[in-house]
């Protein structure tokens, strides 16, 4: 598979072997490698807010903008 850049928060960085937006959440470390969320995430892709329900299925492109917010607790 060809390298994909994206921008996240930002910042522009390149991957391969990713397609879908889990896959992106699980090579970041937002997901545990079965597919399962360590926490909250909030994810806008090119400014429009992803249902969690659709990271799976939302398939990435080159030049794509991603911001990913993840919840931090603590008091």
């Amino acid at each position: 598979m060809a390298e994909l850049t994206l921008a996240i928060n930002g910042a522009p960085q390149s991957f391969t072997n990713i397609k879908t937006l889990q896959q992106l959440l699980i090579e970041l470390g937002y997901f545990s490698d079965d597919g399962q969320p360590k926490g909250n995430v909030v994810v806008a892709l090119n400014q429009a807010i992803v249902s969690a329900a659709l990271f799976n299925s939302t398939e990435l492109k080159a030049g794509d903008q991603l911001d990913i917010l993840g919840a931090i607790t603590g008091g």
